[in-house]
């Protein structure tokens, strides 16, 4: 932050960390992993479903396309994340990513009442496409609306169009071919995963985060919050304070994608970069660099995976908070 913000010279609280400046100040180590996925874990155990699709009771989504898992999104409660952040994302992007429940649940909306129809007409995979298809839809439901527990799983094998309106698809748990509705199949096909995310590039709990690294041209400033005590540039603060400078670091917005097939240049010195130290062992640290990208962008890393873009000017802007 800005010295007027945070004065260098208080009459209580003085001290140094390691050398006295910031650029000397010692790096935390990082704890980056990466979390399990509960829809893998799904399609290898649960039971197939024999039911009609509930929206309310979808607990999971994936959608392969040609082979290439295109959207996938889990509702996986968990401790360290905020109730709104429980359903999460891993394909095309990662657990870090927020989901943007509204949007999500409009999607999972159209899927109500949907079943595997004409399993009567007798049709075997090779003459309706499917034998050659490597196009899946998968829901996953619980057992409640509360989705406590996943229950079951349809996983189904898309092939051709009737022509009247409909889609054929296996089921290969009743090695069954039936229809589906065409339009609820081309609005899971033609999904576009970056409307179903919040744009906001990281949020982490703040009750998860002891301890914060902010960097820039190799200076230093550092957060912390431990036992209720809230520490900046080496100053005890008041929870407000704390709090604003918390925010102002989660405040720069995602503004599009990284073109499709590009691989970014993350070898330049990055605009700025965050690093976010969990008080658990069950969630990842989380490290958010920002790299100069091109005139209306900068390039968002977030543990090393690059899929968004911001606003440098954005990015400035939070480095004038803390730096001169």
């Amino acid at each position: 932050m800005k010295k007027k913000l945070f004065p260098l010279i208080l009459l209580t609280g003085i001290f140094c960390l390691t050398g006295c400046g910031k650029e000397e100040q010692e790096r935390k180590a990082l704890n980056v992993f990466e979390e399990p996925s509960a829809m893998q874990e799904w399609k290898e155990n649960l039971p197939a479903s024999d039911e009609k699709v509930q929206s309310e009771r979808i607990c999971g989504l994936s959608v392969e396309k040609d082979g290439e898992e295109v959207f996938t999104v889990s509702y996986a409660p968990k401790e360290y994340k905020a109730s709104f952040a429980w359903w999460e994302f891993t394909a095309p992007y990662t657990p870090q990513t927020t989901v943007n429940t509204e949007t999500l649940f409009s999607l999972l909306g159209q899927l109500d009442d949907m079943e595997l129809s004409g399993t009567e007409t007798v049709k075997t995979p090779e003459e309706v496409g499917i034998s050659d298809s490597d196009t899946y839809i998968t829901i996953v439901l619980s057992g409640d609306e509360e989705k406590t527990d996943a229950d079951s799983i349809l996983r189904l094998r898309i092939g051709d169009s009737d022509g009247s309106g409909h889609v054929y698809a296996f089921d290969k748990e009743s090695e069954t071919v039936g229809l589906l509705p065409e339009t609820t199949v081309n609005a899971l096909l033609t999904v576009d995963p970056y409307d179903y995310i919040l744009k906001i590039p990281v949020l982490p709990d703040i009750t998860t985060v002891s301890d914060v690294e902010v960097e820039k041209n190799g200076e230093l400033y550092t957060m912390s919050l431990k036992d209720g005590v809230y520490v900046m540039d080496s100053r005890e603060v008041d929870k407000e304070e704390y709090n604003e400078a918390y925010q102002n670091l989660l405040g720069i917005l995602i503004t599009g994608e990284v073109p499709e097939r590009e691989t970014p240049d993350t070898e330049e010195e990055p605009i700025l970069s965050v690093r976010f130290f969990r008080n658990t062992d069950e969630a990842s640290d989380i490290e958010v660099v920002y790299y100069p990208y091109d005139e209306d962008h900068a390039l968002i890393s977030i543990n090393g995976v690059s899929s968004f873009l911001a606003d440098p000017e954005e990015v400035e802007k939070v480095c004038g908070e803390f730096f001169d």
